[in-house]
């Protein structure tokens, strides 16, 4: 048996998704080590892994949200934003190889699964000659066959692409600085290499959710997956109380995307006159005087609460959604910024969720596409056909079997190069 290190950075709505495959794989007989916030200790504990902590200087969203990185205050926050990430995963780089390394060494890791965000993992493992796989909790990241996120497929030749890509992230000099070759000049963008593995990459969606085009094929297409902590108590579950027809409006867990979301969605929902289940996360900015209709909480366990409302209004994160496809749960996505609006879209486009984006989500529009929803039992029927679907693939377990697929075969071509090793040295 194996023993596996997953980096994740301490984010929710990345870790969970980690979980139900690293529980797969311990139920297998392999050790596996979940690199992450010692915050999370619990959650790690529960599916039979090991908690790692993660210093905070290799947590990327840790060093985003507390930059030193100055910017002329006149730059517009688009190219702000990219400067700030640009500049701490420059930083950070070199201190996730070092704590990566010590780790890998002293534990004896055969294996290394990483995050989109654990910019570092991969150059630990070309370093120390073991397999580096990724798991994506993003569509938008799989890889065409370009090599180009398919977030990024503009209408610009792929050469292009990655040259501007390379630009605005020189990673070909912190492969320099920590003595990795250098790659030829006509390979993929460096920064493409780093967030997606070129082994492995296992994509938290169904492959039918994604447009037609050619991909990259060493990416498997698993499946939503979702960790939920397992009750402990014989109490019904959270939704099984609701009332009949209520609605959930869950648009985001963080202040900082909210940007007067919640408060547009729960105003304009309210007013329908329907039953409301609304959980507001960290957001600060928070409607009163809402009437009976509506329940408001701060976190519920949408496991427990999406088999029992009529629908979901969200901003289409990947989380959420994958849960909605899972459970069979009609959504309203007002997507904001980021992969939720193409994942909007698509959703809207297959007809399995009605979609806003954030700029056109008026109080009437809300409402109109809202009711509209609720009334479309043809979508009702082919989401409820999905859940179905998606429950028979067994998600945690064909991430299990690809990662497997790729261990064995990372074993045999070592004792093969062992072999001729010994077969060397007798002459």
């Amino acid at each position: 048996m194996a023993t596996l290190l997953i980096t994740v950075p301490a984010v929710t709505s990345h870790i969970l998704p980690m979980l139900p495959t690293a529980e797969a794989l311990v139920k297998r007989g392999h050790r596996v080590l979940v690199h992450t916030a010692q915050r999370h200790y619990a959650k790690v504990q529960a599916v039979g892994a090991e908690l790692i902590p993660m210093p905070e200087h290799c947590d990327i969203v840790h060093r985003l949200e507390n930059s030193s990185v100055r910017v002329p205050s006149w730059v517009p926050k688009f190219p702000r934003q990219v400067w700030y990430f640009r500049n701490e995963i420059l930083a950070m780089i070199p201190d996730m190889v070092a704590e990566l390394e010590r780790i890998i060494k002293q534990e004896q890791v055969d294996c290394l699964v990483g995050d989109y965000l654990g910019f570092g993992a991969s150059y630990a493992a070309e370093r120390l000659g073991i397999p580096y796989m990724t798991l994506t909790l993003s569509w938008t990241l799989a890889l065409n066959a370009d090599a180009i996120p398919l977030f990024l497929a503009l209408p610009l030749p792929p050469q292009v692409i990655h040259a501007l890509t390379d630009f605005i992230f020189p990673l070909r000099r912190v492969r320099k600085q920590i003595g990795l070759p250098q790659r030829p000049k006509n390979a993929p963008a460096e920064f493409f290499s780093v967030i997606v593995s070129n082994l492995l990459n296992l994509v938290t969606i169904h492959k039918e959710f994604i447009p037609s085009g050619r991909l990259q094929e060493n990416q498997v297409f698993i499946g939503p997956t979702a960790f939920q902590m397992p009750c402990t108590t014989d109490d019904q579950p959270f939704g099984a109380n609701l009332k009949p027809g209520t609605v959930l409006v869950s648009t985001t867990t963080s202040p900082q995307s909210d940007d007067g979301l919640f408060r547009r969605v729960l105003e304009s929902v309210s007013q329908i006159g329907i039953p409301v289940l609304a959980t507001s996360g960290s957001v600060t900015d928070i409607p009163s005087g809402l009437g009976e209709n509506v329940r408001l909480e701060t976190f519920v366990p949408h496991d427990e609460v999406l088999p029992y409302v009529r629908a979901v209004v969200t901003h289409g994160g990947a989380g959420m959604v994958g849960r909605a496809f899972s459970l069979g749960t009609p959504m309203l996505i007002i997507s904001n910024l980021g992969d939720q609006v193409s994942t909007g879209a698509r959703a809207a486009e297959l007809g399995l969720a009605y979609h806003l984006p954030k700029n056109k989500a008026t109080p009437k529009a809300i409402q109109s596409k809202l009711k509209a929803l609720l009334q479309d039992h043809a979508l009702h029927d082919r989401v409820k056909a999905l859940s179905e679907k998606l429950c028979s693939m067994d998600s945690p377990q064909l991430g299990a079997n690809a990662i497997e697929g790729i261990l064995q075969n990372s074993q045999m071509a070592r004792e093969a190069i062992k072999a001729t090793e010994k077969i060397a040295s007798s002459y």
